[in-house]
């Protein structure tokens, strides 16, 4: 992808082409997988609790027995998506790929099973994707809650004097540290993609298949890669396929307030959550994991340090 040298959009062709390789996706996303729980092991503290409803799964991990889920389960990961990358690294055929070997021996005995070739990863390509969640992450950070502002100004003028985000913050800064924060910011980055642009909108669109008022809607679904599930595959010309976009997004937003330390709720920041849900939904679509992750954790990351300045 040399941008001097190529036409943009031959280079951004190649480009999508090469990271659709599994070794892209699982390294970014084992990396954010590794960076949370290791900070979270150096750095974290059970007085933690729950700032927002998204917090809860962490929160339910630790009572249930210290730091130790965190660390089996990343572990977990790490083996899960290292085995298939060094697998690709060292050129030797997984056990899909035997096992297709095989099938096609049975139906011709002639058939010779050709070498799996070494994967060289274009590394310009895989530090490209975490420039890529960079930008878009603080497009992010900077376009939303500009975004929220001028429509908010227009329909209700007055709401910017509600209370906005993190009403509890002097209490907070009791309850937590840089380096949480960062483990916050992976593992929210990964974690919160996987639950509500894939778990969550995958069950919303089950569920809905089943309803009588959605009875004519289908919908195809792909493989998400990192976790063994398929998700609903992107459907602009479907009505149902966006009101259940529109559920899925509301859902995420309305998980920031609840517990003790979730926001407060109001039209601001209730819509805050709205606009960068949705901004979310189109960069997993349309960029995939990787990239969506980088970009989350960009922008929570923007948005911490302006906590640590404070």
């Amino acid at each position: 992808m040399v941008f001097t040298e190529t036409p943009f959009y031959k280079a951004w062709a190649e480009y999508n082409k090469a990271v659709s390789h599994r070794f892209y996706e699982y390294s970014h996303s084992l990396i954010h997988v590794l960076m949370f729980g290791l900070l979270m092991m150096l750095f974290g503290t059970p007085r933690a609790a729950v700032y927002n409803g998204v917090d809860i799964w962490f929160v339910i991990l630790y009572w249930l027995r210290g730091y130790y889920p965190i660390f089996l389960i990343t572990v977990g990961l790490l083996l899960w998506w290292g085995d298939p990358i060094r697998l690709d690294l060292s050129g030797v055929k997984d056990a899909k790929e035997r096992q297709k070997d095989r099938d096609a021996k049975k139906k011709n005995k002639n058939f010779k099973p050709k070498a799996k070739q070494k994967f060289r990863p274009n590394w310009y390509y895989w530090f490209f994707q975490i420039f890529e969640g960079f930008i878009w992450g603080t497009l992010a950070f900077i376009l939303v809650p500009v975004v929220n502002d001028f429509i908010l100004r227009i329909f209700q003028p007055d709401i910017i004097n509600c209370i906005a985000f993190d009403t509890v913050n002097s209490e907070r800064s009791l309850h937590t540290n840089v380096g949480q924060d960062i483990a916050f910011a992976f593992g929210s980055g990964f974690y919160e993609e996987i639950i509500f642009r894939g778990l969550l909108f995958m069950l919303i669109i089950q569920i809905a298949k089943r309803q009588k008022f959605m009875a004519p809607f289908k919908s195809d679904l792909v493989s998400l890669g990192v976790i063994p599930i398929k998700v609903p595959k992107h459907q602009p010309k479907s009505y149902n396929y966006y009101f259940l976009v529109g559920l899925g997004i509301l859902l995420y937003a309305f998980s920031h307030y609840f517990f003790r330390y979730g926001d407060h709720l109001c039209t601001y920041s209730f819509f805050h959550r709205v606009f960068f849900g949705l901004t979310m939904y189109i960069i997993f679509t349309r960029r995939k994991i990787a990239v969506a992750a980088w970009s989350h954790t960009i922008y929570d990351l923007w948005y911490f340090s302006t906590q640590w300045i404070d």
